[in-house]
């Protein structure tokens, strides 16, 4: 039996524990699951409760849902902090430094049995921190090495599945492309967004980020394909209803445009968002 477990709020938490608690031989484990005298928020309460009170033991392999980065963060508390008694987040490197000389989250080998008995696996459900192939050694010791650690390379997603009646009949798992440039100075408009994608992207230092899984540049047309015509980049509701509009076709089944490519239309006008707020 594997133990799945996503604490926090939000839309993304809430799938999370729906997928887990529909997973074939999967049990989740909530926040309210109590371990005297608090209930479950951290890692280390989680495994603890593991190692408590689940039976039979060893267990299969343990599937963790948080939001992540490619640069090796976790939206997800470790354990709690015994000077502010509260939990630590985000996770960093660092954080693990903290796990690894406390033994915070050390995984009990009655767990997984000691020595370990068949494959373990801490599935990582969360955006691109499988780029961070450095910190998931570090989780790895964290956990005390008896488990092999995983987690997308890729922008992950989680979304309901839903017939044309609307009625909910799974979830559903993707992955997407995340392109993105950075800029010292505002970008204006749509065209001069296109203009430094197409030159990122033709550019010998960074051209090995823009490409498609199969190895092929993204053409440079694609970017005007994916970017709408916008004059002024804070008439950010223009880009909203085109996401939107696209989701709902998604949902309809009338879209042309692939799931990755909208998705890659979002992760563009994310950081034009988070400007202007």
């Amino acid at each position: 039996m594997d133990y799945g477990f996503a604490p926090g709020n939000g839309n993304i938490a809430s799938l999370l524990r729906n997928f887990f608690s529909h997973r074939n031989l999967t049990t989740l484990v909530t926040t309210n699951a109590v371990i005297s005298p608090k209930n479950i928020v951290t890692v280390e309460q989680f495994i603890g409760h593991v190692n408590a009170e689940v039976t039979p033991l060893p267990i299969g392999s343990i599937l963790i849902g948080a939001h992540s980065t490619s640069g090796g963060t976790m939206v997800i508390p470790m354990f709690i902090d015994i000077t502010t008694n509260k939990p630590i987040t985000p996770t960093t490197y660092e954080t693990l430094d903290l796990a690894i000389s406390n033994n915070a989250i050390k995984i009990p080998g009655a767990v997984i049995g000691n020595p370990p008995v068949g494959t373990h696996y801490f599935h990582i459900r969360g955006c691109n921190i499988g780029k961070a192939p450095a910190f998931l050694q570090h989780l790895k010791v964290a956990l005390g090495g008896g488990v092999n650690v995983t987690g997308p390379k890729h922008f992950y997603g989680i979304s309901n599945t839903v017939n044309l009646h609307r009625t909910n009949i799974g979830i559903f798992e993707f992955m997407c492309y995340e392109f993105s440039v950075r800029s010292p100075k505002p970008v204006n408009d749509s065209d001069a967004l296109v203009a430094k994608f197409i030159s990122a992207s033709n550019a010998a230092a960074t051209a090995g980020e823009y490409r498609y899984v199969n190895g092929t540049q993204v053409p440079d047309a694609r970017w005007s394909a994916w970017i709408p015509k916008i004059k002024n980049m804070k008439k950010i509701k223009v880009a909203n209803r085109v996401i939107r509009d696209a989701k709902k076709a998604m949902i309809a089944g009338t879209l042309k445009t692939p799931v990755g490519e909208i998705q890659s239309l979002l992760d563009v006008m994310q950081p034009v968002r988070a400007r202007q707020k």
